[in-house]
């Protein structure tokens, strides 16, 4: 492990906590922060799924750049690619509602956790008219490759898939493992074998780098709101989506004044207190079959 950042770093203090430049710890206010994410084409936003806070943070974030950039849009985690229909039709004028959405996206049979996380962002986007995409796999279809692999899924569920998935990376690779290795003991009978829970994880990872690739050509800057383990070091999507881009990103990791982490694990860290505001799961007792990052 490389050097830890204590609680205790001098750095910003702002109504949300702290902001921190990741690769020098040093402070940064808000609006130096939103110069730097200005200056890049891809603006990845982290989060912890039941964290209200993050979600704050990242609604924050998106009005900032928002009033400041030209051709904004917004890429999600939370929403597959295969209802892209849905999401262009949910930023049109019209009666369009957060139930209408929930019903349209079958929210919670696909998602895991409560709406109202997410609610005000999604309402945000509607009402700037923000093009947002899916970038997902179908959430059935990670299950499925970590219990058979790749060359199990029927033609179906591989039309969902990239042209190229990347299962080189070592350090990946090992920070994959590490989470597998604390989560296999409770693992359902057949979701025992690492290779295809990797295998699951880097098609999970690949397909959103490769919607991003697809979708900002169009615009001028992507928004992706996306789970901290997705982006920490770079390797997860970050670097995927560079590969087939080419284009400079940024990542912001928000995490709790209570964590010690990896100064190179995010371009920003932003760390606010540690409140009771986590939502857990709605459905506790159904297990996942691939750990959320």
């Amino acid at each position: 492990m490389g050097k830890t950042v204590s609680s205790d770093t001098s750095a910003s203090e702002t109504s949300e906590g702290t902001i921190l430049d990741g690769k020098s710890l040093q402070k940064l206010s808000f609006d130096e922060l939103i110069e730097k994410l200005s200056a890049v084409r891809i603006v990845y936003i982290g989060e912890t799924h039941t964290r209200m806070e993050d979600h704050r943070i990242q609604l924050r974030l998106l009005k900032a750049l928002g009033d400041r950039l030209p051709n904004l849009c917004l890429g999600v985690e939370m929403i597959d690619t295969s209802y892209q229909p849905v999401l262009e039709a949910w930023i049109q004028p019209g009666d369009r509602d957060s139930r209408w959405f929930l019903e349209k996206t079958h929210w919670y049979a696909n998602w895991r956790f409560p709406f109202d996380l997410y609610a005000d962002i999604f309402l945000f986007a509607r009402e700037r008219q923000i093009p947002t995409y899916g970038l997902n796999l179908p959430f059935h279809i990670p299950a499925k490759i970590a219990i058979g692999g790749i060359d199990s899924l029927p033609a179906s569920d591989a039309a969902f898939l990239p042209p190229v998935i990347d299962l080189k990376n070592e350090r990946h690779k090992a920070y994959i493992r590490d989470i597998y290795e604390k989560h296999h003991s409770k693992a359902a009978p057949n979701r025992d074998n690492f290779e295809f829970f990797y295998m699951a994880q880097c098609a999970w990872e690949d397909t959103m780098a490769e919607s991003i690739s697809r979708h900002l050509g169009q615009h001028h800057t992507m928004i992706v709101l996306v789970g901290n383990g997705h982006i920490v070091h770079q390797f997860g999507v970050p670097d995927r989506a560079f590969t087939r881009t080419g284009l400079p990103f940024a990542t912001v990791y928000l995490t709790t004044d209570e964590d010690r982490i990896e100064p190179d694990i995010a371009d920003i860290i932003w760390k606010t207190p540690k409140a009771g505001d986590s939502r857990p799961l709605l459905r506790p007792h159904q297990e996942s079959s691939q750990e959320k990052p």
